[in-house]
């Protein structure tokens, strides 16, 4: 049985280094959504930032939820 994560009751499957390098070739291969490199990273901005209104929307409806 696979085991339980501390954070989490429910329990995580991990990889075998085999599956792990099936998934970066297939991640490696497409060439319309590439891996993010450090200075796409660095680049990046907060969403809040970028679109405050849909940030400000998002919050007021968690805030509704309560």
């Amino acid at each position: 049985m696979p085991k339980a994560d501390r954070h989490t009751r429910s329990p995580i499957e991990r990889k075998t280094p085999e599956e792990e390098a099936q998934i970066q070739a297939g991640i490696d291969a497409d060439p319309d959504n590439p891996e993010m490199s450090a200075a796409d990273f660095a680049a990046a901005r907060p969403a809040a930032e970028v679109v405050p209104e849909i940030v400000e929307e998002y919050r007021r409806r968690l805030r509704e939820q309560k």
